[in-house]
Formats: C-alpha cells, structure tokens, sequence
C-alpha cells in the first residue's frame, strides 16, 4: 500500500442467534444478556453486552461521534419503558445494530466506543479485562491543576502539572469520577472541586 495510503476497514455487528447466559456468578441478573456478533477485518468474535451497556454505547456515540441527526439511530429507552418485552427489545437492537453497521466507518476514535466492539483503532481485535484497562486507548488527556492523594486502592494519586490519561469518561450527571491511566497505573480520579 503506498504511504499516506488510509487503510479502510469495515465492521459489522449483530445480534448473535444464540441467547447468552443470564446468570452472572450464579446469580440471575434483572437485565438480558446479548451476545452480539462482532465482525471486522475478516475475522470474528462474540461479544457479551448487557441492555444497559447498549444505553452506554449510545450515549458515547452521540457525545464523541455521531449527532443524532446524522446517524438516525434511536434512542435506546430505559429497560422498564420495554416492559420486559423480549421481542421488541430484540427488535429494537437488531434495527440499532443494523443502522451502526451502516453509518460505522474506519473513523470512529472513541475509546468507550471501540472499547464496547472490543476492536482498536486499526480494526484488530481488542482483548478487554480488568488487567487490560492500560492497553484501552485514551479517549482525552487531563492536566492536573491539584494535587491529590489516592485515598482507596483504585484510585490515582499525582501532583500538579501531571498529565493523565482519561479512558472512561461517564456523563457528568452519572459521576464525579472518571478512569485514567497516570504512568503505568489505572485508576480512578476525582473530577472538578
């Protein structure tokens, strides 16, 4: 490919025809589990995501990429709205799945939302767990103007004139905390105040 050459990649994402397991350590969770088909670059994989990680989804792409306007996709309801209706829900994500399928181009740059496809920015596979939060691309970068002292072991301790990485980054009427990386550590910071 010559240089300067834009590699273009295409993702697809579906619902998976078999159901996932509802049961999380045991215990049978009040929200369904989809297992969803994740399909990029030729290669394949599964992907577990909760009805609440699709309302999550949404809300990072119309706040990172997408104004609701151009990517005509709905607005993922709040799960009591659907009264427990296996089949409109399934609908309702299908058609969503479908749509972000057809507006999804190599462009997307998103952490969370990469994160969610558990694919990287150059459209390989992304593993994800606990242990792998320092590998998840950084979604913004933050200068400390205050220092701060971890007081739990999840969280991050720097001093002013620090650069951190913000990985995860909730709605600011969700949290006062986001997820970063500082160095080689992962953790929470508090933010404002």
């Amino acid at each position: 490919m010559p240089s300067g050459t834009t590699r273009r990649w295409k993702r697809k994402l579906a619902l998976a025809s078999q159901p996932a397991d509802t049961s999380q350590n045991g215990l049978t969770v009040k929200e369904p589990i989809f297992l969803i088909q994740v399909l990029c670059q030729g290669k394949g994989w599964l992907v577990r995501r909760s009805y609440e990680d699709f309302q999550s989804l949404d809300s990072h792409l119309h706040q990172c990429i997408y104004d609701r306007r151009f990517s005509l996709l709905p607005e993922i309801p709040t799960f009591n709205i659907l009264d427990n209706n296996t089949e409109l829900i399934h609908n309702l994500l299908t058609e969503y799945l479908s749509r972000l399928t057809t507006i999804a181009d190599n462009k997307i740059n998103c952490g969370p939302v990469l994160t969610w496809m558990e694919i990287d920015n150059k459209g390989n596979r992304l593993l994800v767990n606990d242990e792998a939060f320092i590998n998840v691309p950084a979604i913004a970068a933050a200068h400390v103007i205050k220092r701060y002292t971890a007081q739990a072991r999840d969280e991050l301790s720097f001093e002013v004139g620090d650069i951190v990485s913000v990985i995860d980054m909730p709605p600011k009427d969700d949290t006062t905390w986001w997820r970063g990386k500082h160095g080689f550590q992962v953790g929470i910071l508090l933010i404002g105040n």
